[in-house]
């Protein structure tokens, strides 16, 4: 399964803005339905691009990074590179969607949390 670990304001620098990896950022909160629908599909992003790290910020929880990137509807998904964000997509869609609106190439579903999908691939063929 993909992780997909939560950041918070004390975290955000080191986890997001001076990542070597592009960072995907879910902006969130509890309350938010639509929030809790795109949940799993930002788990789907995390294993279709292992390369990508994927996080998730509460917004309630971290109000000044929220207004400082002009957060105004969630969840907002985020796509950040080089310490800025780079694109951004606003409401809840499947992970097809949100790749296709954050510039990302289709993932690939197959790839586990490690990237090794060979790995699986020989692996299932040896048992099989």
């Amino acid at each position: 399964m993909a992780n997909v670990e939560s950041v918070t304001q004390a975290t955000f620098s080191e986890e997001v803005l001076k990542s070597e990896k592009k960072v995907v950022v879910d902006f969130w909160a509890p309350w938010c339905g639509p929030c809790r629908y795109v949940a799993p599909e930002v788990e789907k992003l995390a294993r279709r691009h292992p390369d990508i790290k994927v996080v998730k910020l509460n917004v309630d929880e971290a109000p000044l990074i929220a207004n400082s990137y002009g957060i105004m509807g969630i969840p907002t998904i985020g796509l950040f590179a080089g310490g800025n964000m780079v694109a951004r997509v606003v409401g809840a869609m499947p992970v097809e969607q949100i790749e296709q609106q954050l510039g990302l190439p289709p993932g690939d579903e197959t790839v586990d949390s490690t990237g090794d999908a060979e790995k699986e691939k020989g692996a299932t063929q040896a048992n099989g």
